[in-house]
């Protein structure tokens, strides 16, 4: 879908959007700055150090004898670091080191309970260089209880694609193999008739949707948590809800934290831990530099290369192992990719082929029935870089506009055709990240879906399914618009 299909009717949208162009100076200077490109990076092409590196930051004894190293379970108490959570950075980091196991010994393996046993560990002893590999540690406990717990409406799983720093045009212009994928489902040509086994997928795009600022937390807290960015605010995960309903959680990132956001200074947040996460792999020295460096660090401009992949390849494998082990739970996922989030709006395309091949394999298979996916950015492009000192005015358009794509099962119901044809009007009127809190609300709550908010969650948003009138989205609606291109009709 392109920008033409964007509609600023004046009769009907209280607000013309300002629509960046698909071809400027941000798709003209970044590939210029493809240091992976340039330099010839090949995540398959494996070096000497990586030999050494996770050795060399072992607590162990005698890791040249090591032949698999576990990373540590990074769920429940044992993650405290001097009375802190270890959710961030440095203090993961550190928890990560003084806390890898080794697997050849077994006196070790016998303290340590089933559910602490690493699902991630490095295998030497066929490869020098080490073989990433992933065992998830499915509970039938845990997933008897939540069975129990599952409310009996008839409640989707939700997949949650979080690709942060990423405009709606730029998804474009990086994620070539998957917006082609997406593409067989974004034209709608009405309700199936086929048998219900086989199950039909609507697609929506969003091409008004619209961030608070060019922020993650502005961003990322209300539509996890419902309420604004402030720091008096209570805010409560969604995943507290999900867990409550009888919902398995996952959490993959591909950076060396707990969380999506650094929201530890937070005193009234309550993290909520999710019942699986891969974090600990992000924080080994192969792919983890501490530090905000062009070539280095969390926003460097080079790609992310792990034993012999990018890094994100293996945060997407554990999400689909996650997905496949649950299968007879509710379940939802959120899997945050953050290679969009550098300095040369290249490297986000290195990432393509990791969303592209988890999407299709689960779509092939059959393992997205009943599911409803969302592909949601927080914010265009908003790091330093080329694009800040020139400053020009599509890509300050773009920081406003992020991705957000809607795959919705087609369930052939008189209420779902109902929401389909609410869901066909929204995808032109202005939405916010409270939006898409409010839909993930209908989804696993139905019609009950804004009863017991915090008072904090003033109800800014509605649920996509449900009709909204675009006469009353405009940028005066919201108290934290940023940089706003919704302009008012005269």
């Amino acid at each position: 879908m392109n920008d033409s299909y964007i509609i600023n009717n004046e009769s009907i949208y209280s607000c013309s959007i300002n629509i960046p162009k698909n071809k400027c100076l941000i798709d003209i200077l970044s590939p210029i700055f493809d240091l992976s490109n340039i330099l010839h990076i090949h995540c398959n092409k494996r070096k000497e150090k990586e030999k050494f590196f996770l050795k060399e930051i072992s607590n162990l004894n005698n890791t040249k004898d090591i032949k698999k190293i576990g990373f540590p379970i990074t769920i429940g108490d044992k993650e405290e670091i001097k009375g802190r959570p270890a959710m961030y950075s440095n203090t993961l980091l550190d928890f990560v080191k003084n806390n890898l196991i080794n697997l050849d010994n077994e006196k070790q393996l016998e303290f340590i309970k089933e559910n602490r046993k690493p699902e991630v560990y490095v295998d030497f002893s066929e490869n020098p260089y080490g073989k990433l590999t992933i065992n998830i540690n499915y509970s039938k406990d845990l997933s008897e209880k939540r069975l129990a717990l599952s409310n009996k409406n008839d409640a989707n799983n939700i997949l949650f694609i979080y690709l942060d720093n990423l405009s709606r045009v730029h998804f474009y212009r990086q994620f070539k193999k998957t917006s082609n994928f997406l593409k067989q489902f974004l034209s709608f040509k009405g309700f199936s008739s086929r048998d219900e086994s086989e199950q039909i997928y609507h697609g929506f795009e969003f091409l008004k949707y619209h961030n608070f600022k060019r922020a993650t937390l502005h961003n990322a807290i209300p539509m996890f948590s419902g309420v604004y960015y402030k720091r008096n605010n209570k805010m409560v995960s969604i995943v507290k809800k999900m867990k409550e309903l009888g919902y398995i959680t996952g959490s993959v990132q591909d950076i060396c934290h707990k969380e999506l956001m650094s929201i530890g200074k937070f005193k009234k947040y309550s993290f909520i831990e999710f019942d699986h996460e891969y974090a600990a792999p992000n924080c080994d020295p192969n792919v983890y530099k501490y530090g905000f460096g062009l070539f280095s660090g969390e926003n460097g401009m080079l790609r992310k290369c792990l034993y012999g992949k990018d890094s994100i390849e293996h945060a997407f494998e554990y999400g689909k192992k996650f997905w496949l082990s649950y299968k007879n739970n509710k379940r939802f996922l959120r899997v945050v990719n953050t290679y969009a989030h550098e300095y040369s709006g290249e490297k986000a395309k290195y990432s393509d082929d990791a969303l592209f091949t988890f999407l299709k394999e689960l779509y092939n298979s059959n393992q997205l029935k009943n599911t409803t996916v969302f592909i949601a950015g927080d914010h265009g492009f908003a790091l330093m870089g080329v694009h800040k000192l020139i400053n020009p005015n599509d890509w300050k358009i773009e920081q406003s506009l992020p991705i957000f794509i809607l795959i919705v099962p087609d369930k052939k119901n008189e209420s779902y055709e109902k929401q389909y044809s609410q869901i066909l009007q929204n995808q032109q009127t202005l939405i916010t990240p409270f939006d898409i809190y409010y839909t993930i609300r209908d989804i696993i709550l139905g019609n009950e879906y804004k009863k017991d908010l915090l008072k904090e969650q003033k109800n800014e948003g509605e649920s996509l399914f449900k009709y909204i009138n675009p006469k009353e989205r405009n940028c005066t609606k919201y108290e934290r618009f940023g940089n706003c291109q919704c302009k008012l009709n005269n």
